[in-house]
């Protein structure tokens, strides 16, 4: 008989979009076992932290898209690790996540080779992110 965890995971192999709405702790148990997940909706996530982030997205390396619009405990860490982590993104959304700032975002930028759509404050788009943007075909909206 299959405990309810290994039947969640055996299930969640082949998941391609996933919405969590608070549920602290959920992503990092999940993590690991989400390595086909494309697109990722975290957005307005209260309780969204930079660790359980980032532990999550380790194993996420087909994500392409990711919404984490609205987390206001996340930070620039988060970004740079989205960075490193998820080379394959084409489109992040981080409009309103208070603890990024245009430092973070221009990390960001620079250093995502497929990023093609970026959601973010024009406040924190600085100058030399907005050149490689543009230079990149990458669009940005405000």
């Amino acid at each position: 008989m299959k405990t309810w965890t290994s039947f969640a995971f055996d299930d969640f192999m082949d998941l391609k979009k996933f919405s969590v709405e608070r549920e602290s702790g959920l992503l990092t148990t999940l993590g690991q076992d989400l390595k086909r997940l494309r697109k990722l909706d975290l957005s307005f996530n209260d309780m969204l932290l930079d660790k359980e982030l980032i532990s999550m997205l380790v194993s996420c390396n087909n994500l392409n898209e990711l919404k984490v619009r609205g987390c206001k405990k996340l930070t620039n860490l988060a970004v740079v690790s989205l960075a490193k982590c998820c080379e394959r993104l084409q489109s992040v959304d981080v409009m309103y996540c208070c603890g990024m700032d245009a430092q973070g975002v221009e990390f960001f930028v620079l250093n995502s080779p497929n990023l093609r759509l970026l959601h973010v404050e024009g406040n924190k788009v600085s100058d030399v992110a907005r050149t490689w943007a543009s230079h990149k075909s990458i669009e940005v909206v405000a």
